[in-house]
């Protein structure tokens, strides 16, 4: 088999193993906490750029592997809080606040008595 082709199944394979240890992960762990969304996307980004500037051609070993996939679910971890984010904004947008009517009268026909 040609290298591409093995290296494709192992791609393949890497993305099935991180996205159902993000959903395992979310079911039971992340929707507890909700931190700041930009704290989470600076971490993601961090892991994924310190491991390539200490040692190049970290990436390529197994151990890179599981920095990528730690990268890949702080990255989705983002996406969720901030649609979450989004939605929250958008219903807040759309719920009526019932206010009282001033009743100016009410003041002035206070001292008057039928």
């Amino acid at each position: 088999m040609p290298s591409w082709v093995i290296y494709g199944l192992k791609l393949l394979a890497f993305s099935f193993v991180v996205i159902i240890v993000y959903n395992v992960l979310k079911i039971y762990l992340l929707e507890k906490f909700r931190p700041n969304k930009w704290i989470i996307f600076a971490l993601a980004i961090a892991i994924l750029t310190t491991p390539s500037m200490i040692k190049p051609g970290f990436n390529q070993t197994p151990l890179g592997y599981v920095v990528s996939g730690v990268f890949v679910i702080l990255f989705l971890w983002f996406i969720d809080l901030f649609n979450a984010d989004r939605i929250k904004i958008k219903n807040s947008k759309n719920e009526v606040k019932i206010r009282p009517k001033a009743k100016p009268n009410r003041v002035k026909n206070k001292g008057k008595k039928n």
